[in-house]
């Protein structure tokens, strides 16, 4: 399985992704164990990585499982969607987390 290690600032960005039926989306966390994983906030941002935010979410980057950001209010349409990953006391080669997947949850029927 392909895994992506997210440091301080990084992030991943969705193009035109249709929101309307979105109310939350899952990040997989992959256990750090001697990887050195910091952990910090993962935020969501519509339309660029410091765009208006829309969910966000603490993580030790530690432990494995899903994290799940539940959208602040509902959006409509086709917008591009950024993950972004945070930690303002992480020293810029820190690890903060593991990831090993992304999702995304329709919860508004």
């Amino acid at each position: 399985a392909k895994q992506m290690v997210a440091k301080k600032g990084g992030y991943v960005g969705y193009e035109q992704i249709d929101l309307s039926a979105i109310s939350q989306i899952l990040v997989g966390i992959t256990a750090g164990g001697r990887s050195g994983v910091v952990g910090g906030q993962i935020r969501v941002h519509l339309d660029s990585p410091g765009g208006e935010l829309l969910a966000e979410e603490h993580h030790n980057g530690e432990e494995a499982g899903e994290v799940t950001l539940n959208l602040s209010h509902e959006v409509s349409g086709f917008h591009d969607l950024y993950i972004v990953f945070e930690n303002d006391q992480a020293r810029d080669i820190d690890p903060l987390f593991i990831i090993n997947e992304f999702g995304f949850i329709n919860a508004r029927d």
